[in-house]
């Protein structure tokens, strides 16, 4: 499935689906968020699961704001003696300009490939912060 970059997905407030569409606001009532999906008239979703696509696929899977990824072959290395903490877990996120890899000790601009040595990275989604909050305990809070 191609979709737009603007793309966004968010849960469905009454059934739990995810929703991929364009975001509404409704000024009317406060926190209530809406997503335009195939011209419909709007689904009401929980904005606090509303994520962007980043633009980049795993193989046919896209890539939103939220998901949790393992990047296998990562050239950094780390040592922590936390048995819970997989430095090569990371969070898909956003920051002022650019789409990163953080798990609040790296912190990397994301790519499909490692900008150092040009390989491509072996990336694999295992979930996201909404519907796999257990991933969690593999990012460094």
């Amino acid at each position: 499935m191609k979709i737009e970059s603007y793309t966004f997905r968010a849960k469905d407030a009454m059934n739990d689906h995810w929703i991929w569409g364009t975001p509404l606001k409704d000024l009317d009532v406060k926190d209530r968020m809406y997503i335009m999906h195939n011209y419909s008239d709007g689904i009401i979703v929980d904005s606090k699961t509303l994520g962007q696509f980043t633009g980049m696929y795993i193989g046919q899977t896209p890539l939103f704001e939220g998901d949790i990824v393992r990047v296998a072959n990562l050239t950094e290395t780390w040592k922590d003696n936390d048995p819970l903490f997989d430095w090569r877990v990371l969070l898909i996120e956003r920051n002022r300009h650019v789409w990163a890899f953080n798990n609040n000790v790296l912190y990397k601009p994301m790519s499909d490939y490692d900008l150092e040595t040009a390989a491509p990275y072996e990336i694999e989604i295992l979930g996201n912060v909404h519907d796999n909050p257990e991933l969690a305990t593999h990012l460094r809070r």
